[in-house]
């Protein structure tokens, strides 16, 4: 995993909430 800031490590946990869920984009 490479290292990222708080910023883009939150939108890829927000989107990892909604991939969990099912949501297509």
């Amino acid at each position: 995993m490479v290292n990222v800031d708080p910023e883009t490590a939150d939108a890829i946990a927000d989107w990892h909430y909604w991939v969990a869920r099912g949501y297509e984009f």
